[in-house]
């Protein structure tokens, strides 16, 4: 399949933190087949520590987290564990539970023994992708956009508690804009978020002049995935229309079920 040249334009920077991110889908001899990433409710509060850190961050009780459960066996009993993957969840969530500086990873947490604090729940309507395979991300899409001087990456995620925010760059902290949804419709494969203020960068629709729901953003999910040759083997990434403009998932190396 042809693709964008602007895929092999990723820093090395970008390339190490996508690894990180990517370590848990990877087959190894001391975990058992991994399970696709699922949504859980938080019970009660707890910390965790950061990917690539010791440094742990407290988790609030009631918080909708978006996490994969392996189980490792390298030594008996086998052991189940879990990962959060915090990029869903909002930057307005966020900033209330991780410290003004921190190590590592901030994106995901380690594997730790959480899971007498989650409860299994459905996958959030605010998130793009609500069908679970193994895309490692439903909600975060990259537009890849290749430059003279460089390579920007534009980001955007639509969050498990209900906001759409946009980033210059997918390893941003601190989104450039973000709008509260205030409404969703599904119709097929095409879904539909209103909201009130315009999201400078995307191609959304001034609908009506006043209320909550003036904007109107079209995202299409067509199932659609691109691969593109790797050194050794091929990529796969996930394909959404975000007003009209391709985004892509970030890059796995097996192919989606």
């Amino acid at each position: 399949m042809r693709f964008s040249k602007a895929l092999f334009a990723i820093s090395a920077v970008a390339v190490a933190a996508l690894t990180v991110m990517l370590l848990s889908n990877i087959a190894r001899a001391d975990v058992e087949s991994p399970a696709p990433y699922q949504y859980y409710r938080t019970t009660q509060s707890f910390k965790i520590s950061m990917m690539g850190s010791s440094q742990k961050v407290p988790v609030p009780s009631g918080v909708v987290v978006r996490a994969q459960k392996e189980t490792f066996n390298y030594k008996l009993p086998a052991k189940t564990q879990y990962q959060i993957d915090f990029t869903p969840m909002s930057y307005k969530l966020r900033k209330q539970f991780f410290p003004k500086k921190f190590k590592g990873n901030w994106t995901s947490s380690t594997f730790s023994s959480i899971g007498k604090y989650l409860q299994p729940v459905s996958i959030p309507k605010s998130v793009f992708m609500t069908t679970l395979d193994s895309v490692p991300s439903e909600g975060y899409y990259t537009k890849y956009i290749g430059q003279k001087k460089g390579h920007v990456n534009r980001t955007i995620v639509a969050t498990t508690d209900g906001y759409i925010e946009s980033y210059s760059d997918e390893f941003d902290f601190k989104p450039k804009t973000y709008v509260k949804i205030r409404k969703i419709k599904q119709s097929g494969n095409t879904k539909y978020y209103y909201y009130r203020v315009h999201m400078k960068g995307l191609r959304d629709k001034h609908i009506r002049k006043h209320g909550t729901q003036r904007y109107r953003l079209k995202i299409v999910n067509n199932k659609e995935i691109r691969e593109v040759q790797g050194n050794d083997s091929p990529a796969y990434y996930s394909v959404i229309r975000v007003g009209g403009v391709k985004y892509y998932g970030i890059v796995h190396n097996d192919y989606p079920n």
